[in-house]
């Protein structure tokens, strides 16, 4: 059984969860692929956001979201 991690809007509102290296919307569509850190969208493309610690930053550097 997968380990699933919840991640959050700044305001704490539930917009995604994290299993094994895919990151899927709450209605369970696989949204973003993990390598490294960073996420990447699954139709191809590149990196739109990178994690440290807890928080998810844009490519910019500003924090979008956090995992629980």
């Amino acid at each position: 059984m997968p380990l699933t991690r919840w991640i959050y809007t700044a305001d704490g509102k539930p917009v995604f969860y994290h299993e094994r290296e895919f990151i899927y919307s709450t209605t369970g569509q696989a949204t973003y692929l993990v390598r490294d850190g960073w996420w990447y969208e699954v139709k191809g493309g590149a990196a739109k956001y990178w994690t440290e610690d807890k928080w998810i930053y844009t490519i910019e550097g500003k924090a979008m979201f956090y995992y629980d």
